[in-house]
């Protein structure tokens, strides 16, 4: 994420409308995960992230079922249509992690780098960005490639 303000709300929601929430403030991160879980929970190649401190997020339609699908991670979608549309974790209680899909505008926030890179199916081609690829979500180290 660059360090310019976001002019405006990230607003978003489930693709039936019964869900739907806002944050202020600027993201935290934006990312690209290749985790089995988020592949799993998506149904894609990979996932992409924004995440915004927990205190600036809200919902204001309806609320999300959750699913746990780790003992650290907590899925949240919506009970008619299923759209996913946030990961909480009590090992990030200050943060919400929001599918960038599911955002009305997904080009107001831009992804900083590849995460979990080492989980990557071999047949998708991100070399196409020049954004570093690291093996968890932690920007410690060098990254992969």
């Amino acid at each position: 994420m660059t360090e310019d303000a976001i002019p405006e709300a990230l607003t978003g929601g489930c693709q039936c409308g019964q869900v739907r929430f806002a944050a202020t403030g600027n993201p935290n991160w934006v990312v690209h995960c290749h985790c089995s879980l988020c592949r799993r929970q998506t149904s894609a190649p990979f996932a992409t992230w924004v995440s915004v401190a927990a205190g600036d997020f809200a919902w204001t339609d309806g609320a999300p079922k959750i699913f746990t699908d780790s003992p650290d991670r907590h899925r949240g979608f919506c009970a008619a249509c299923g759209t996913q549309l946030v990961g909480l974790s009590p090992k990030w209680p200050e943060e919400v992690h929001i599918l960038v899909g599911a955002l009305d505008d997904p080009n107001q926030v831009t992804p900083i780098l590849h995460a979990y890179y080492g989980d990557a199916l071999e047949w998708i081609d991100t070399h196409a960005d020049s954004l570093p690829r690291y093996a968890t979500l932690k920007r410690e180290g060098p990254p992969l490639v």
